[in-house]
């Protein structure tokens, strides 16, 4: 028997520094939230996103003031795009080639207030190295039927997208949907030139890809886009690196080839993980007959593995009486330098690592900012607040 979709206010756990997490979805069972609520799903990601969307200021960088805007490149259903707006971001865009995740994340951006909604411009669309039409996801009659849209403010896609109908690229007949791709110089550059336009950031955004693996020419088209700009000007960026897709050799020597001159332009990179053990802290008591599973709080687990990896639980609590209390876990944020790229491109080469979340910045990270109020309850406060040590709204 299929379960009902519960929409849910989704809160990250209360021991951690994060900024934002109080948003809604259409469906708080499926993934990842679940996992988000406990704290398990990339936290890392989350704690650098807050420091980078409120970093101070390199000397020369306009709005040292202002939060920074997100572009999110592989947005899946939303959880980096929806944090961000959470965490204070200026604005986010959020693209995702594939049809199924496109709109499962439009029904996520749905269930929150409009304000929230304006805050995002979303587009099903790929991002690559040249413009035209490639097919992507799953065949047809498998997901939604979806179309491309942009929120009420922000960039048009039509405009962006101009040059596709003259494209010859196009591969078609495998079942997908046909999708069309615009090289991410082109991308990147229209959405910084509406933001500065509209006068809602005059930061450089911070640029998220998570492409599995066409992150290559993603790289590689914006490199010259990048080396015009003045290093303070250099958008941060979190990328998900994927050396394991392509086989040792020619084809791993190719992959690291096409994207290292462009990560080369920044002088600090960083592996992205987490520390091995969590931090953990009381929030508060339940009695022990309550249930308390269901993203409030679960058994305490773990696993050891690379500091890329996840554990399966954030909370515990004790039933030994009739009071239990409840510990609210977060695994921090664990940056590895690599010495140069050189270094990089040598691990890039010879790592057994299937993918891995990179850091690329013109400085270190500021992290641990003290955490903001939290934004008001979603959805005329009818939600339910989930979390670990979270309750539920009255």
């Amino acid at each position: 028997m299929q379960m009902a979709a519960e929409r849910m206010a989704i809160s990250l756990p209360a021991s951690g520094p994060y900024l934002g997490g109080n948003f809604s979805v259409a469906d708080a069972t499926a993934p990842p939230w679940p996992r988000i609520a406990q704290g398990t799903w990339d936290p890392y990601v989350f704690e650098l996103l807050d420091a980078l969307l409120h970093r101070t200021a390199d000397d020369g960088e306009a709005g040292d003031s202002e939060p920074s805007a997100l572009i999110d490149v592989g947005a899946f259903v939303g959880p980096l795009s929806l944090y961000a707006v959470s965490s204070g971001a200026a604005h986010v865009f959020a693209v995702d080639a594939d049809a199924e995740n496109f709109a499962l994340l439009s029904a996520n951006l749905r269930a929150n207030p409009s304000a929230f909604q304006r805050q995002v411009t979303a587009h099903l669309l790929c991002v690559s190295n040249e413009s035209g039409l490639r097919e992507f996801g799953r065949p047809f009659g498998e997901a939604e039927d979806v179309t491309t849209v942009s929120a009420t403010v922000g960039p048009s896609a039509t405009a962006m997208l101009a040059d596709v109908a003259s494209s010859s690229t196009k591969t078609a007949g495998g079942g997908g949907r046909l999708v069309p791709c615009v090289p991410f110089s082109l991308y990147w550059r229209e959405a910084t030139a509406w933001l500065r336009s509209s006068g809602t950031s005059r930061r450089a955004p911070v640029l998220s890809l998570d492409i599995e693996g066409a992150e290559a020419h993603a790289l590689a088209d914006c490199r010259d886009d990048l080396a015009s700009l003045r290093p303070e000007e250099r958008p941060p960026l979190i990328v998900e690196l994927h050396p394991g897709f392509f086989a040792a050799g020619a084809a791993r020597a190719a992959y690291v080839g096409a994207i290292l001159p462009t990560l080369a332009l920044y002088p600090h990179l960083y592996f992205l993980g987490r520390e091995a053990q969590p931090r953990c802290q009381d929030v508060g008591t339940a009695d022990a007959d309550a249930d308390t599973d269901g993203g409030a709080s679960s058994s305490s687990s773990s696993s050891s593995s690379s500091s890329s990896s996840l554990s399966s639980s954030s909370s515990s609590s004790s039933s030994s009486s009739s009071s239990s209390s409840l510990r609210s876990c977060h695994w921090p944020a664990l940056l590895h330098e690599f010495p140069s790229a050189e270094h990089l491109g040598s691990f890039l080469l010879s790592t057994a690592e299937v993918a891995f979340m990179l850091h690329a910045a013109t400085r270190p990270p500021q992290m641990g900012r003290p955490r903001r109020p939290t934004p008001a309850a979603p959805r005329d406060g009818t939600s339910t607040t989930v979390g670990v040590g979270g309750a539920a709204d009255d």
